[in-house]
């Protein structure tokens, strides 16, 4: 059902705010020092995303190096290269699965069943008529598209850290119903994040984003980092985009605040 829907559905890349690519390093000591708590106990947050419905697809790997660019030199943020990405998906035959996604994929072969009568019908009809056909909105393969996104978006969760993140997108919630423990500043953005255009996401910043600075051509704030003359860790950032549902109880289940103890501006 998952790769019918795949295969009917066309994906469109999101370009957001991003800073250029650099030559990277691995972590002095002293660095590696100041990063590694932070790192550990992002992973256990990012690890209770899990449970009966929802397994992890893929994982960011504990082990992995610790990398930052040539040219840092040991003072003010530490610009970690890297991001730690997960993506959970509701486990098939799960009571999530059984009672939430199976009627929408159901639902799609349905009308996918109906689109193809309809095609096989068409067969028999005049060129324009043919023509028509392919060309025009067709109200069977919109409805498969409409249900075939909410399916998708319902059935998946896809989580990304940043420590010392330049900027953040969206724009700040207002919903009584999420309270980030922690969180300085919620963004939501209704445009989805990388290839997940049509979801809503949400960046949970941690840090002093109260005096932000707002480009508003791309719909970014970005962060005012100190001067210090050692290496210190001033924001983290958390993002969040997949099943709206789910989403929300994460953000007001997790203790977030935890990655405040290891803010070192």
């Amino acid at each position: 059902m998952k790769s019918l829907i795949s295969a009917i559905l066309i994906s469109t890349l999101f370009l957001i705010c991003s800073t250029s690519a650099q030559s990277l390093k691995e972590a002095s000591p002293a660095e590696k020092k100041i990063l590694s708590k932070p790192v550990r106990v992002i992973q256990s947050l990012l690890d209770q995303f899990g449970n009966n419905d929802w397994g992890e697809e893929n994982t960011d790997n504990d082990d992995y190096q610790l990398l930052v660019p040539i040219d840092y030199n040991g003072s003010g943020p530490i610009p970690l290269s890297q991001n730690f990405e997960r993506v959970y998906k509701v486990r098939e035959n799960s009571k999530r699965f059984n009672t939430i996604l199976k009627p929408l994929y159901d639902k799609v072969q349905e009308l996918n069943s109906k689109y193809q009568e309809e095609y096989q019908a068409i067969q028999s009809k005049s060129a324009k008529e043919q023509e028509d056909f392919m060309s025009k909105s067709n109200p069977t393969m919109d409805s498969i598209t409409t249900i075939g996104n909410k399916a998708e978006e319902l059935n998946e969760i896809d989580v990304y850290a940043y420590i010392n993140d330049d900027l953040i997108n969206g724009k700040p919630i207002n919903d009584p119903d999420i309270n980030v423990r922690g969180a300085s500043l919620v963004t939501k953005l209704n445009h989805g994040y990388y290839q997940k255009d049509n979801w809503t996401s949400y960046f949970l910043a941690f840090g002093d984003w109260k005096n932000i600075k707002q480009n508003k051509e791309f719909n970014c704030y970005y962060y005012n980092f100190n001067k210090t003359k050692t290496a210190s860790i001033q924001n983290i950032v958390i993002v969040i985009t997949g099943a709206p549902d789910r989403m929300k109880e994460l953000m007001n289940k997790i203790d977030w605040s935890v990655l405040n103890k290891f803010l070192t501006q």
